[in-house]
């Protein structure tokens, strides 16, 4: 509570509009537009390997908040609620925080630039504040949301330079994968949902995310302006997509965990796999980007 009523000792409409934006960076929308541009116009496999580590974060914060329920500051005081938000549900951990620290940190381990390395480490500080000032999370869940948050990015690392070595040792079928990669997902949404309509869809996302490199490959490239333009397509596909679904479905119907899962399972690949076949269409991919996955060839097979 000190810290908290300390923060806000200098509140004003203006700090509040700047810490609402900044914490709206960890909004699902605002991260959708960065995937996109990372995936589709800088670095496909970073954006790919980004995004689900991303989705896996919140799903886990969701499934924590439910089980731990502890409550926000202003439960208890009020008068420090700031927040725009509706529907905030339970604390710990902060969500915010958590997803800040796992895209950004990723993103900063994974790149070459200090500049780039400073940034991220002052956006994650600048949500994890803007939650403390806004009143919708004390200290602990910050600090917990940080700290589940960089253990997700070590975690991350370290798949990243065993999963491919241990994919080939296994030898799984591509299709047993693709029915693992969304029954898996699609059931927990139906039968153990996480709290939160949110949490829920983005179930729907992760299966995306695991799908897509199994049936289809992309590699950015080409010249800056026609990696803009890919990436004003894929945002463009993407959130018509989004809001298209959010007005045409009943609210009633967009509850419903399974058509959840569809609808953003579906809006994934619009913009894993729909925005760069188009723009292969188009030939604002660069050609030899796009081709369908195959399966690895099995030793000693003939070539």
């Amino acid at each position: 509570m000190i810290i908290i009523e300390f923060l806000q000792a200098a509140a004003s409409p203006g700090l509040d509009a700047f810490a609402q934006g900044v914490s709206d960076l960890g909004s699902a929308e605002a991260y959708i537009a960065v995937l996109v541009v990372i995936y589709l116009g800088i670095d496909t496999r970073l954006g790919q390997r980004a995004g689900t580590y991303l989705l896996f974060a919140v799903i886990l914060n969701a499934y924590l908040k439910g089980w731990i329920a502890t409550d926000r500051p202003f439960v208890e005081a009020p008068e420090l609620n700031r927040s725009t938000e509706s529907d905030l549900g339970h604390a710990f951990p902060s969500g915010h925080s958590q997803g800040a620290a796992t895209l950004w940190g990723y993103l900063a381990v994974k790149s070459n630039s200090t500049g780039f390395r400073v940034l991220a480490g002052v956006l994650i500080g600048l949500v994890a504040l803007s939650r403390l000032y806004l009143g919708v999370h004390w200290p602990i869940d910050v600090l917990g949301g940080l700290l589940i948050g960089a253990g997700i990015v070590l975690i991350a690392l370290e798949l990243d330079r065993r999963l491919p070595a241990l994919d080939r040792a296994v030898g799984m079928p591509i299709v047993l994968k693709l029915a693992i990669a969304i029954v898996l997902p699609l059931t927990l949404a139906v039968v153990a949902p996480p709290p939160g309509a949110e949490a829920s869809l983005m179930l729907g996302g992760f299966a995306a995310y695991l799908t897509t490199p199994l049936v289809f490959r992309f590699r950015a490239g080409g010249a800056w302006w026609r990696r803009a333009l890919l990436v004003g397509l894929g945002l463009a596909l993407v959130f018509a997509v989004l809001a298209g679904t959010s007005v045409a479905l009943p609210e009633a119907v967009k509850r419903n965990a399974a058509v959840g899962f569809v609808r953003y399972l579906a809006l994934g690949w619009t913009g894993l796999i729909v925005a760069p076949w188009l723009g292969g269409l188009l030939r604002i991919a660069p050609r030899g980007s796009l081709r369908l996955a195959r399966p690895p060839r099995a030793r000693g097979e003939a070539r």
